[in-house]
């Protein structure tokens, strides 16, 4: 049973509560010896035929989701060349020239050799993180969980951009 947790959303399960802690934005990750290295700003559809680090295709894979999702609005599938289920070896791969990937703001403090993180081009594109706790129990415990996080990270104002759910 679970107690509390973190998740992104979409979170599927309705036996479950959920509250925004806190907004990731989007980022493109690429080998810094990348020809798009050299740009503020990297334009999805300049992404199209370059291979791909990425999660594995799993049930809750929330950011591999959100990358498929806007690749084909961009009008291109991405060739996935190597799946691991970690951001520090995807990010690892990304620098050692295997491929590129989208990822998050909040694992931008990762730095490999060789690796850099870039903006995507036009309006930022969001996945909300949660704290997720069951409807129907609530423990002491997790209720002081839940009030705590409250106070140190308090549920945030809506970003402009875009939030996928």
């Amino acid at each position: 049973m679970l107690d509390i947790g973190f998740s992104r959303m979409p979170v599927r399960s309705t036996e479950v509560n959920t509250r925004i802690f806190a907004y990731e934005r989007l980022l493109a990750a690429l080998p810094e010896d990348h020809a798009l290295a050299a740009q503020e700003t990297v334009d999805l559809n300049d992404l199209a035929d370059e291979p791909f680090v990425s999660f594995p295709a799993t049930q809750g894979a929330t950011l591999r989701d959100a990358s498929m999702r806007l690749a084909l609005e961009a009008g291109f599938s991405p060739r996935v060349m190597q799946e691991t289920p970690d951001s520090y070896a995807i990010l690892g791969l990304v620098a050692a020239g295997v491929g590129v990937t989208l990822t998050l703001s909040s694992v931008s403090h990762i730095s490999h050799p060789g690796l850099t993180y870039r903006e995507l081009q036009g309006s930022p594109t969001y996945l909300a993180a949660v704290v997720v706790w069951p409807k129907h129990h609530v423990s002491r415990a997790t209720q002081a969980v839940l009030e705590l996080m409250e106070e140190i990270f308090p549920t945030p104002e809506r970003p402009r951009g875009r939030i996928l759910d």
